[in-house]
């Protein structure tokens, strides 16, 4: 559809139009309208490639880049921490709403973890995740967040106020202010609403899908890709119909792989080599993978895509911080400002962590060489170190001092050491 095709569709009401419903107003015609959006921005809605979540997720490098996403973020400890502004102390809070929403029960039928795995893969396909927060029948219990498919609400901007559109099924709107909608929103451009990346990106989508479909068709008629047949004589429509029909039929497809064909009446199996665009096809191919890793952040070796990237010591090592560091954070940081801004702004002295030292913690020997390094300098206790490592804390584990000081010497370090 063009712009055009657009409003002509409005000037001219079809059999259909006029079978709308009553109540239907022009307000379906503003600038707000989704099919006017597209309409402006030369997005084809017709293609024969639907571009959704559903289809995304059937492209290989897609499937892999949401699902490391969504299960890292899953899993990164969640802490709600208060911090004493009197002498800088902080500390780690487990009553707490927030707390016991993440890492006890989010709501009746989903665990922690299953929540904020569904919350992380729609952030990162629509750029939106919303939830109903239905708030506690009884005193002491928490709130519950009950997802909602980000394709049926619609967050608008209200004066100074955010509110969210939620359509029915039956075909009418419910308005829920935004006290009562808990939302994560990835990058945006107006701050109300974060950008689907199926959207922004929809051709790089469109391209991969296309190049599997042809793979598809290609590996169906396997036996016969690449050749063509040669006739000495000219044959008549019907001939050439019926020819075409028997061989497809009789070595076509890769359940006839490796069947003997025979040839009758001087045909000749002519092999038609390999194309320059073949050459095309399998490129596009392989920068659909990376332009895809691209999207999501994800480095090549994450997705198994080791041609270009060492496989070796320190190299995937730094890809992996990088992976931290340069995607993870961003996730990171609209997790915890988000869930601090909708449920803590009453107490200023709370925030939201997720830890992510469990991912950079290195191999054995690394780890435990900082570990020594930062008992040297008293910046971790014993009983710290232990419990990063999931081991019980010892008895007098909780002080600050540098194994090697003998404190009979005055202080002075051990000759010893």
């Amino acid at each position: 559809m063009n712009l055009f095709d657009f409003f002509r569709r409005g000037s001219k009401p079809t059999t259909a139009d006029a079978q709308m419903s009553a109540n239907a107003t022009v307000a379906n015609l503003t600038l707000d309208s989704e099919q006017l959006r597209q309409a402006l921005a030369g997005i084809n809605t017709g293609g024969n490639i639907a571009v959704n979540a559903h289809t995304v997720t059937g492209i290989p490098t897609a499937w892999r880049s949401v699902t490391i996403l969504s299960h890292v973020m899953a899993g990164l400890p969640l802490n709600v921490i208060q911090t004493d502004d009197t002498d800088d102390t902080r500390k780690k809070i487990k009553d707490n709403p927030v707390y016991r929403m993440m890492n006890l029960k989010p709501n009746n039928w989903q665990d922690p973890f299953q929540y904020r795995r569904l919350a992380q893969v729609h952030l990162s396909l629509r750029g939106n995740h919303y939830a109903k927060r239905v708030k506690p029948l009884r005193s002491g219990d928490s709130e519950m967040l009950l997802p909602i498919n980000p394709d049926v609400i619609e967050p608008k901007l209200v004066g100074n106020e955010i509110i969210y559109e939620f359509s029915r099924t039956n075909g009418t709107k419910k308005i829920f202010k935004a006290d009562e909608i808990f939302h994560l929103r990835g990058m945006s451009f107006d701050g109300v609403k974060g950008l689907s990346p199926l959207q922004v990106a929809r051709e790089t989508f469109e391209l991969s899908l296309k190049g599997s479909r042809t793979a598809s068709n290609v590996l169906d008629n396997s036996s016969i890709a690449g050749y063509g047949l040669k006739h000495p004589a000219k044959l008549s429509a019907e001939a050439h119909k019926n020819l075409t029909e028997s061989f497809e039929q009789k070595i076509g497809g890769f359940e006839n792989a490796g069947k003997p064909p025979i040839f009758e009446e001087g045909l000749e199996v002519v092999p038609l080599g390999f194309s320059a665009l073949d050459s095309q096809f399998l490129e596009s191919r392989r920068l659909s993978v990376t332009d895809i890793a691209r999207i999501f952040g994800m480095p090549p070796h994450m997705i198994f895509d080791t041609e270009r990237s060492t496989s070796w010591g320190t190299g995937i090592e730094q890809q992996t911080i990088g992976f931290v560091v340069y995607t993870l954070q961003e996730w990171i940081r609209t997790w915890e400002c988000a869930l601090r801004f909708q449920f803590l702004q009453d107490d200023p002295d709370l925030s939201v962590k997720l830890s992510t030292q469990a991912l950079n913690r290195g191999d054995s020997k690394t780890r435990w060489g900082i570990y020594d390094i930062a008992r040297r300098n008293e910046d971790m206790s014993s009983n710290e170190i232990r419990a990063l490592e999931d081991l019980p804390p010892r008895e007098d584990g909780d002080e600050y001092k540098n194994p090697a000081i003998n404190p009979a010497d005055d202080g002075e370090p051990n000759d010893e050491d």
